[in-house]
Order: C-alpha cells, then sequence, then structure tokens
C-alpha cells in the first residue's frame, strides 16, 4: 500500500465469500495510524565543491493533502524552506559556503499541518578553497631575476582532481597566484636557459587553503651552446 495520507487512521479487514457461502465472511478488523510522510532521496548535484560555488539539494516529493513546505537544514540548524504550498519544489540552492573539508551535513524535512516530519538522509558536502604563491625565478646567482620565466604547477587538490597552473614572471623575474589547496610538484622554464624540474625548496609543494606558500624560487642555467663548427686548412 503506497501514498497513504499523514496522521490518518486506516482501517482494514478481508471479505471473503464464494457460492458456498453467499452472505461473505468478515475478518477482524485491523487498524493502524500513519506518520508524516518524509522526504526520500535527497541528493546534492555535486557533494565537492569549492567556496565560491553554490550547492543544489534535490529530493522525492512527498503526498498529502496538508502539506505546506519543506524546511532544509545545514548542520542542524534550519537555513530555510520552499514556497509554501508546492509540494513539487523539491530543489534548494546554497552558498556560496565557506571552507570546511569536514563537510556540511544537509537534510530535508517536510511541514504539514499535524506538524513537521522526521528528517530524510543525510547529505554531506565537503568545501574546498585557494592558496597563493610566489617567488622568483634567478640567474645562478641567485639575486638577478629572469624576466618572461614561465613556472609550472600540477598536482591534485584536495578533492584528488588534478590541476595545472602557469605563471609567468614579471621583469624582476617575479610571480605569484592563486592555487586550489592541495599538493603540487613545480618546475620552471624560459627560452634560452636549461629547464629545472623542481624549485630550490624541493617537491612536493603543498598549498594551505587562505595562506601563501612563499617563497617558491627556482635558479636557471643558461643554456651551454657549442661553437657551430671547426674548420681545419
Amino acid at each position: 500500500v503506497r501514498n497513504l495520507w499523514n496522521n490518518t487512521n486506516y482501517f482494514w479487514r478481508v471479505e471473503f465469500n464464494n457460492s458456498g457461502c453467499p452472505d461473505g465472511v468478515s475478518s477482524p478488523v485491523w487498524g493502524f495510524t500513519t506518520h508524516l510522510n518524509i522526504p526520500q532521496n535527497l541528493t546534492a548535484v555535486d557533494e565537492t565543491v569549492f567556496n565560491d560555488e553554490t550547492i543544489t539539494l534535490n529530493w522525492n516529493a512527498v503526498v498529502d493533502r496538508t502539506y505546506r513546505q519543506y524546511n532544509v537544514y545545514r548542520d542542524g540548524v534550519c537555513i530555510g524552506h520552499t514556497t509554501v504550498n508546492n509540494i513539487g519544489n523539491t530543489t534548494y540552492t546554497d552558498g556560496p559556503l565557506a571552507y570546511n573539508m569536514n563537510g556540511y551535513v544537509y537534510y530535508v524535512t517536510a511541514v504539514y499541518d499535524e506538524g513537521e516530519s522526521a528528517p530524510s538522509n543525510t547529505v554531506t558536502v565537503k568545501v574546498s578553497g585557494r592558496g597563493n604563491v610566489d617567488g622568483h625565478v634567478y640567474e645562478q646567482d641567485g639575486t638577478t631575476g629572469i624576466a618572461g620565466a614561465t613556472v609550472h604547477m600540477v598536482g591534485q587538490d584536495e578533492f584528488g582532481v588534478t590541476k595545472t597552473y602557469n605563471f609567468t614572471t614579471n621583469g624582476q623575474g617575479y610571480y605569484s597566484g592563486a592555487v586550489y589547496a592541495g599538493s603540487y610538484n613545480g618546475s620552471a622554464s624560459c627560452d634560452g636557459y636549461q629547464t629545472i624540474y623542481e624549485p630550490i625548496q624541493g617537491n612536493p609543494i603543498n598549498i594551505t587553503y587562505n595562506q601563501t606558500t612563499s617563497p617558491i624560487d627556482y635558479k636557471l642555467d643558461e643554456n651551454f651552446d657549442p661553437v657551430c663548427g671547426v674548420i681545419a686548412e
């Protein structure tokens, strides 16, 4: 039996009859009371987001004549509700959210004339964010900056997704930029110089949310170009 009304007394019995018992035989009456219907199958479109993004929740609609609205909870606190008397409005958008790799826990309830239902299943959404990096690319003397050098960083963010970043040094050999928190390997290159595959401080480079990892410096050797040829006469 599906789609019963909330908070309602139902009474049942079985009637039996056949040609030998045309008046029928009735079973004892069985009764029960339904509870308030609970929203089912709560999901988040993306359970891993960054702190400049929003999250969207979806769930299955309840069925009832006394329905009023859905309440949405984050970490046990009601943060909003859907349109009143629109039982088919089963989506809610929240955010942007603050950094929280432990995760925010969401659930949804349905509100009726008789009261508020028990919570739906829960969904946990983790939120990552960016840190910053800066440093210099130097000549071998360690003081003369190299302009137009490329600093290349590749690694994984806190969700294990591969990210790649490229930064270009200014006239003093300085670079800076934002990187999603995670672990990366760095290298540096420039025309006329030999590529270096790790910074002076070494790899991997751990980037922490809302902090600047500095300095991440590189020293490049110029290319050792041989003479074009030797002629003996």
